[in-house]
Protein backbone atom coordinates (compact mmCIF):
# COMPACT_ATOMS: atom_id res chain seq x y z
CA UNK A 1 0.00 0.00 0.00
CA UNK A 2 2.69 2.33 0.80
CA UNK A 3 4.42 1.70 -2.41
CA UNK A 4 1.49 2.03 -4.50
CA UNK A 5 0.67 5.45 -2.25
CA UNK A 6 4.29 6.60 -3.55
CA UNK A 7 4.10 5.55 -7.10
CA UNK A 8 0.91 7.37 -7.65
CA UNK A 9 2.56 10.64 -6.45
CA UNK A 10 5.45 10.26 -8.48
CA UNK A 11 3.16 9.46 -11.15
CA UNK A 12 0.82 12.18 -10.77
CA UNK A 13 3.69 14.34 -10.53
CA UNK A 14 5.03 13.63 -13.45
CA UNK A 15 1.94 14.01 -15.32
CA UNK A 16 1.68 17.65 -14.11
CA UNK A 17 4.98 18.46 -15.33
CA UNK A 18 4.10 16.58 -18.60
CA UNK A 19 1.24 19.03 -19.24
CA UNK A 20 2.74 22.22 -18.08
CA UNK A 21 5.68 21.67 -20.68
CA UNK A 22 3.32 20.61 -23.41
CA UNK A 23 1.40 23.96 -23.10
CA UNK A 24 4.66 26.25 -21.65
CA UNK A 25 5.99 26.43 -25.20
CA UNK A 26 2.87 27.64 -27.07
CA UNK A 27 2.07 30.22 -24.34
CA UNK A 28 5.42 32.41 -24.57
CA UNK A 29 6.25 31.11 -27.98
CA UNK A 30 9.06 29.09 -27.01
CA UNK A 31 11.07 27.68 -30.63
CA UNK A 32 11.06 24.08 -30.73
CA UNK A 33 14.93 24.11 -31.65
CA UNK A 34 15.28 25.53 -27.86
CA UNK A 35 12.45 23.47 -26.14
CA UNK A 36 10.46 20.82 -27.86
CA UNK A 37 7.37 20.08 -26.78
CA UNK A 38 7.21 15.92 -25.66
CA UNK A 39 4.89 15.13 -28.19
CA UNK A 40 7.85 15.96 -30.34
CA UNK A 41 10.25 14.53 -28.76
CA UNK A 42 8.41 11.47 -28.68
CA UNK A 43 7.89 11.69 -32.28
CA UNK A 44 11.53 11.93 -32.70
CA UNK A 45 12.09 9.03 -30.60
CA UNK A 46 9.78 7.01 -32.56
CA UNK A 47 11.31 8.28 -36.44
CA UNK A 48 15.07 7.58 -35.14
CA UNK A 49 14.12 4.64 -32.93
CA UNK A 50 16.66 1.71 -34.72
CA UNK A 51 19.57 4.74 -34.66
CA UNK A 52 18.68 5.26 -30.89
CA UNK A 53 17.77 1.55 -29.68
CA UNK A 54 19.97 -0.54 -32.09
CA UNK A 55 23.34 1.53 -32.56
CA UNK A 56 23.41 4.03 -30.22
CA UNK A 57 22.12 2.93 -26.74
CA UNK A 58 23.86 -0.65 -26.77
CA UNK A 59 27.12 1.22 -26.86
CA UNK A 60 26.17 3.31 -24.01
CA UNK A 61 24.64 0.85 -22.12
CA UNK A 62 28.22 -1.35 -22.22
CA UNK A 63 30.44 1.71 -21.40
CA UNK A 64 28.00 2.19 -18.15
CA UNK A 65 28.41 -1.28 -17.24
CA UNK A 66 32.34 -2.39 -17.67
CA UNK A 67 32.71 1.34 -16.07
CA UNK A 68 30.23 0.89 -13.04
CA UNK A 69 32.18 -2.99 -12.57
CA UNK A 70 35.37 -1.51 -12.60
CA UNK A 71 34.49 1.55 -10.61
CA UNK A 72 32.67 -1.32 -7.84
CA UNK A 73 35.01 -3.84 -7.83
CA UNK A 74 38.06 -1.12 -7.14
CA UNK A 75 35.71 1.46 -5.14
CA UNK A 76 35.41 -1.72 -2.68
CA UNK A 77 39.27 -2.41 -2.51
CA UNK A 78 40.20 1.36 -1.78
CA UNK A 79 37.52 1.28 0.77
CA UNK A 80 38.91 -2.48 2.65
CA UNK A 81 42.75 -1.05 2.21
CA UNK A 82 41.69 2.26 4.22
CA UNK A 83 39.54 0.32 7.10
CA UNK A 84 42.62 -2.20 7.78
CA UNK A 85 45.58 0.31 7.46
CA UNK A 86 45.21 3.91 9.06
CA UNK A 87 48.21 4.61 7.35
CA UNK A 88 46.61 3.94 3.99
CA UNK A 89 43.65 5.78 4.96
CA UNK A 90 45.42 9.02 5.84
CA UNK A 91 47.62 8.17 2.63
CA UNK A 92 44.45 8.07 -0.26
CA UNK A 93 41.94 10.01 1.77
CA UNK A 94 42.95 13.49 1.02
CA UNK A 95 43.82 12.67 -2.64
CA UNK A 96 40.18 11.17 -2.95
CA UNK A 97 38.73 14.58 -1.85
CA UNK A 98 40.99 16.11 -4.06
CA UNK A 99 39.96 13.70 -6.85
CA UNK A 100 36.23 15.41 -6.40
CA UNK A 101 37.02 18.62 -6.41
CA UNK A 102 38.73 18.81 -9.72
CA UNK A 103 35.74 19.08 -12.65
CA UNK A 104 36.24 15.88 -14.66
CA UNK A 105 35.43 18.42 -18.01
CA UNK A 106 39.17 19.87 -16.98
CA UNK A 107 40.83 16.73 -16.83
CA UNK A 108 38.65 14.84 -19.88
CA UNK A 109 41.35 16.23 -22.72
CA UNK A 110 44.50 14.64 -20.66
CA UNK A 111 42.21 11.42 -20.54
CA UNK A 112 41.70 11.17 -23.94
CA UNK A 113 45.58 12.93 -25.17
CA UNK A 114 46.80 9.56 -22.71
CA UNK A 115 44.50 6.84 -23.76
CA UNK A 116 42.72 8.38 -27.21
CA UNK A 117 39.18 8.36 -27.96
CA UNK A 118 38.66 4.41 -27.45
CA UNK A 119 37.02 2.61 -24.86
CA UNK A 120 39.51 2.80 -22.29
CA UNK A 121 39.68 7.02 -22.23
CA UNK A 122 35.96 6.30 -21.46
CA UNK A 123 35.80 3.67 -18.90
CA UNK A 124 38.86 6.00 -16.84
CA UNK A 125 36.45 8.55 -16.93
CA UNK A 126 33.51 6.53 -15.90
CA UNK A 127 35.88 5.27 -13.06
CA UNK A 128 36.88 8.72 -11.92
CA UNK A 129 33.57 9.93 -11.15
CA UNK A 130 31.61 6.50 -10.28
CA UNK A 131 34.53 4.63 -7.40
CA UNK A 132 34.24 7.73 -5.00
CA UNK A 133 30.70 6.97 -3.79
CA UNK A 134 31.42 3.56 -3.63
CA UNK A 135 34.71 3.56 -1.51
CA UNK A 136 33.28 6.50 0.49
CA UNK A 137 29.85 4.56 1.30
CA UNK A 138 31.58 0.92 1.95
CA UNK A 139 34.34 2.61 4.44
CA UNK A 140 31.53 4.75 6.33
CA UNK A 141 30.07 1.44 6.39
CA UNK A 142 32.59 -0.94 7.65
CA UNK A 143 34.03 1.90 10.67
CA UNK A 144 30.41 2.52 11.70
CA UNK A 145 30.34 -0.40 13.58
CA UNK A 146 29.52 -0.24 16.99
CA UNK A 147 33.09 -0.11 18.88
CA UNK A 148 32.31 -2.12 21.95
CA UNK A 149 30.57 -4.66 19.73
CA UNK A 150 33.93 -5.26 18.38
CA UNK A 151 35.85 -5.09 21.52
CA UNK A 152 33.12 -7.78 23.42
CA UNK A 153 33.72 -10.08 20.15
CA UNK A 154 37.62 -9.93 20.34
CA UNK A 155 37.62 -10.63 24.13
CA UNK A 156 35.97 -13.51 23.32
CA UNK A 157 38.94 -14.81 20.95
CA UNK A 158 36.75 -13.89 17.15
CA UNK A 159 39.56 -13.69 14.61
CA UNK A 160 39.84 -10.66 12.29
CA UNK A 161 38.97 -12.14 9.54
CA UNK A 162 35.58 -13.36 11.65
CA UNK A 163 34.87 -9.93 12.71
CA UNK A 164 35.38 -8.64 8.88
CA UNK A 165 32.72 -11.16 7.22
CA UNK A 166 30.16 -11.92 10.02
CA UNK A 167 29.69 -8.32 11.16
CA UNK A 168 31.67 -5.60 9.46
CA UNK A 169 30.34 -7.03 6.14
CA UNK A 170 26.45 -7.54 7.51
CA UNK A 171 26.66 -4.04 8.88
CA UNK A 172 27.84 -2.49 5.83
CA UNK A 173 25.70 -3.66 3.27
CA UNK A 174 23.22 -0.83 3.36
CA UNK A 175 26.09 1.73 2.84
CA UNK A 176 27.36 -0.42 0.15
CA UNK A 177 24.33 -0.90 -1.79
CA UNK A 178 23.79 2.90 -1.95
CA UNK A 179 27.18 3.85 -3.46
CA UNK A 180 26.55 1.00 -5.68
CA UNK A 181 23.32 2.67 -6.97
CA UNK A 182 24.96 6.23 -6.80
CA UNK A 183 27.52 5.07 -8.86
CA UNK A 184 25.52 3.46 -11.38
CA UNK A 185 23.76 6.59 -12.33
CA UNK A 186 27.33 8.53 -12.30
CA UNK A 187 28.81 5.89 -14.62
CA UNK A 188 25.99 7.34 -17.58
CA UNK A 189 27.04 10.71 -16.95
CA UNK A 190 30.72 9.76 -17.27
CA UNK A 191 29.99 7.39 -20.47
CA UNK A 192 28.05 10.34 -21.93
CA UNK A 193 30.63 13.12 -21.32
CA UNK A 194 33.21 10.52 -22.58
CA UNK A 195 31.15 10.44 -25.96
CA UNK A 196 30.81 14.11 -25.93
CA UNK A 197 34.39 14.73 -25.75
CA UNK A 198 35.20 12.02 -29.21
CA UNK A 199 33.50 9.11 -29.80
CA UNK A 200 31.36 8.02 -33.19
CA UNK A 201 28.13 6.07 -31.41
CA UNK A 202 26.60 6.12 -28.10
CA UNK A 203 24.06 8.34 -26.80
CA UNK A 204 26.26 11.63 -25.81
CA UNK A 205 27.50 11.43 -29.06
CA UNK A 206 24.47 11.28 -31.14
CA UNK A 207 22.93 13.56 -28.85
CA UNK A 208 26.33 16.22 -29.40
CA UNK A 209 25.20 15.67 -33.35
CA UNK A 210 21.86 16.50 -32.81
CA UNK A 211 22.40 19.86 -30.81
CA UNK A 212 24.85 21.14 -33.38
CA UNK A 213 22.11 20.31 -36.26
CA UNK A 214 19.68 21.89 -34.32
CA UNK A 215 17.67 19.17 -33.93
CA UNK A 216 16.47 19.67 -30.32
CA UNK A 217 13.56 17.09 -30.53
CA UNK A 218 15.92 14.32 -31.25
CA UNK A 219 18.62 15.41 -28.57
CA UNK A 220 15.97 15.48 -26.02
CA UNK A 221 15.21 12.19 -27.15
CA UNK A 222 18.73 10.68 -26.37
CA UNK A 223 18.55 12.45 -22.85
CA UNK A 224 14.97 10.75 -22.62
CA UNK A 225 17.25 7.04 -22.92
CA UNK A 226 19.68 8.49 -20.67
CA UNK A 227 17.22 8.81 -18.32
CA UNK A 228 15.52 5.00 -18.97
CA UNK A 229 19.06 3.96 -19.09
CA UNK A 230 19.63 5.23 -15.80
CA UNK A 231 16.27 4.39 -13.88
CA UNK A 232 17.02 0.35 -15.58
CA UNK A 233 20.53 0.36 -13.54
CA UNK A 234 18.90 2.32 -10.64
CA UNK A 235 16.15 -0.63 -10.58
CA UNK A 236 17.74 -3.40 -11.14
CA UNK A 237 20.47 -2.88 -8.06
CA UNK A 238 17.27 -2.18 -5.93
CA UNK A 239 15.73 -5.36 -7.16
CA UNK A 240 18.17 -7.35 -6.05
CA UNK A 241 18.52 -5.36 -3.11
CA UNK A 242 15.14 -6.73 -1.97
CA UNK A 243 15.94 -10.24 -3.68
CA UNK A 244 18.74 -11.07 -1.70
CA UNK A 245 19.94 -8.69 1.33
CA UNK A 246 16.10 -7.52 2.83
CA UNK A 247 17.12 -8.39 6.12
CA UNK A 248 20.26 -5.91 6.25
CA UNK A 249 18.28 -2.85 5.15
CA UNK A 250 16.61 -0.52 7.71
CA UNK A 251 12.63 -0.34 7.93
CA UNK A 252 10.91 1.76 5.62
CA UNK A 253 9.91 5.22 7.27
CA UNK A 254 6.52 5.13 7.71
CA UNK A 255 4.52 7.79 5.90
Amino acid sequence: MKHLQRNQKSTLFFIMVIIIWQILPTIISIPSFILPTPIQILKALWKEKEQLFLIHLPVTFMESLLGLIISVLLGFIIAFMMHISLNIEQTLYPWMIISQTIPIIVLSPIVIMWFGYGLFAKIFIIFLISFFPVSMNVFQGLKSVDQGMLSLLQSYGATKKQIFFKIEIPHAIPFILSGIKMAAVFSIVGATLGEWLGSDSGLGYYSRRMSANLQADSSFAAVVNLALLGLFFHGFIQLIEKKFFRKYLPKERKI
